[in-house]
């Protein structure tokens, strides 16, 4: 009988110890079997790849704006960058190759060569404070080119002009008003006068002549500082010669 609980208690032990270890083995197997949640890291990796791609998506677009400019030439050695705002299938080919607005009646003009061997006109590059005096006639005279103005007797008055240095180069900047008869209106303008110094290697500006722009406007809707704007962008990118353009460019 003595015997008989030995070997039940023995028993008894065993099955305590394979008990215990079945549980620590029912935890450890779930620890290592327990599921990973696929679903929200592929979620994650996606909103990750999306971001980033519509951030590649909007520097592309912010880097590859509208050019809102164009390219304009004086004469053959002359050249320029202008907005557009003016229309180049619209040029009239004449001494001052007007080109209207495509959203209003401003005009862009470019002032080429205003002397030469007709009007015995002779200009000096190095005298900017004579420039205005020296062409202003002639220049009234190309304003009523009769593709945008008529004046039965051309007249331009100058209200205030000055000397600028624009990148190296001296413009006289001038600002101006004329009468055009075919409308019957006053016309505002805000112009820049160069003159391009004579070079045999060049192929129209042998000797010393005039180049510029103007932009004007009918009185009634003229914004003197939008005028100016626009003439200045000439102005501020003009290159004489390939070796200036290819700079600019």
């Amino acid at each position: 009988m003595k015997n008989n609980k030995i070997i039940l208690s023995a028993i008894s032990m065993v099955l305590a110890f394979g008990l215990c270890a079945c549980g620590d083995t029912t935890d450890d197997n779930k620890a290592n079997t327990e599921p990973v949640n696929t679903t929200t890291a592929i979620v994650a990796q996606d909103k990750s790849q999306t971001e980033t791609t519509v951030s590649n998506d909007e520097e592309t677009s912010s880097a590859v704006e509208e050019v809102d400019y164009q390219y304009g030439v004086v004469s053959i050695d002359v050249h320029f960058r202008f907005s557009k705002h003016f229309d180049y299938d619209c040029k009239a080919y004449s001494t001052i190759d007007p080109m209207l607005s495509t959203e209003d009646d401003s005009c862009f003009l470019t002032v080429n060569k205003l002397c030469d061997e007709y009007n015995n006109l002779t200009i000096d590059a190095d005298k900017p404070e004579e420039w205005l005096d020296t062409v202003h006639d002639q220049m009234a005279k190309d304003l009523s080119n009769g593709y945008n103005y008529v004046m039965v007797n051309p007249a331009l008055d100058i209200s205030e002009s000055e000397i600028q240095e624009i990148n190296g180069r001296t413009f006289v900047r001038f600002v101006g008003s004329f009468f055009d008869d075919n409308e019957d209106k006053d016309v505002d303008l805000v112009g820049y006068l160069t003159v391009v110094k004579g070079d045999p290697n060049l192929s129209e500006y042998k000797e010393d002549n005039t180049a510029g722009f103007i932009v004007s406007q009918y009185h009634d809707k003229a914004n003197i500082d939008e005028l100016d704007a626009y003439a200045r962008e000439a102005a501020e990118t003009m290159a004489v010669g390939k070796d200036e353009w290819d700079k600019m460019e």
